[in-house]
């Protein structure tokens, strides 16, 4: 689908194009931190012509591909929109729970501007209610076979294995990319520490989806890079976290199976596999919304 916004959406996808070579190099972090944002460095702008900050509330720096200068990134927050577009398309959550959350604080006349946004005790309540709101459902006995077919009526010898299965499965989707050593451990250890307490399956279950929820890996979008070869000082975006700003810019929402799929591959640390991404992205009517929440 194409709309009149056409011209727009090709030269953003030319534009997060020039995000995978030179131009997504990254500074290392700065220990500091002020402002209530993270100090995980950003991406440069430009092909070969240099460029700016890539991403609101950035910073900026003068930048070239030959030396880059690179500013640092804030951590970004999902947005309202981008938290109920998420759920959606991860949970099939419909009812825009976001909605209730406080609005965004405006920076720069933008409320996506990740330097200016806070998160006050409001936020966090909100931020628990929802979660268990949507572990519940999940966990439901109309929904629980959507996580994993064995979890609606596991066997106790089993049960600690199809949490696991849950886990391995629905948490690398909630997070955006592959869990870390230790994640699914923690996770599991928790689901037996609820269930030894005496709660059922389907609750303790729900225990482990509420964490995951509420866990900084699903409300933000940390970007922490991989080193550049030969520049020490410098780190880029990994593949799964230039999937993330492909997909937010052009989806307002998660990664599909098309770009997961790409960055698993390793093809989105080259421009030409970010550009074909971006390109296939411009031609999808959920683009237009998306830039309107910008």
């Amino acid at each position: 689908m194409r709309s009149a916004n056409v011209s727009s959406l090709l030269l953003l996808a030319v534009a997060a194009a020039s995000l995978a070579a030179c131009s997504a190099e990254s500074g290392r972090p700065n220990q500091n931190t002020s402002g209530g944002t993270s100090n995980v460095v950003g991406p440069t702008a430009g092909n070969g012509t240099g460029g700016g900050s890539a991403g609101n509330g950035g910073g900026s720096a003068p930048v070239t591909c030959t030396a880059p200068v690179a500013p640092t990134t804030p951590l970004r927050r999902l947005t309202r929109f981008e938290y109920n577009n998420t759920v959606r398309h991860l949970a099939k959550i419909t009812d825009a729970p976001a909605n209730y959350f406080p609005p965004e604080d405006i920076g720069s006349g933008f409320g996506t501007d990740a330097s200016k946004q806070s998160v006050g005790d409001v936020q966090v309540e909100k931020y628990l209610t929802t979660a268990k709101s949507m572990a519940a459902t999940l966990t439901a006995p109309a929904r629980v076979a959507e996580l994993a077919p064995c979890a609606v009526a596991p066997a106790a010898a089993d049960e600690a294995a199809c949490a696991r299965t849950v886990i391995d499965t629905f948490v690398p989707k909630a997070f955006r990319h592959p869990l870390e050593a230790g994640d699914a451990d923690g996770l599991a250890q928790l689901f037996q520490a609820v269930r030894t307490g005496g709660s059922s399956f389907q609750s303790s279950l729900a225990a482990v989806l509420e964490a995951v929820f509420q866990s900084p890996e699903f409300l933000y979008r940390p970007e922490l890079g991989k080193p550049v070869a030969d520049r020490p000082d410098l780190l880029r975006p990994t593949d799964y976290e230039m999937a993330s700003r492909l997909s937010y810019l052009f989806y307002g929402s998660m990664p599909d199976e098309a770009l997961l799929a790409a960055a698993a591959a390793g093809q989105l640390s080259t421009n030409e596999g970010v550009r074909a991404q971006a390109e296939r992205m411009a031609a999808i009517g959920e683009t237009t919304a998306a830039l309107s929440h910008s």
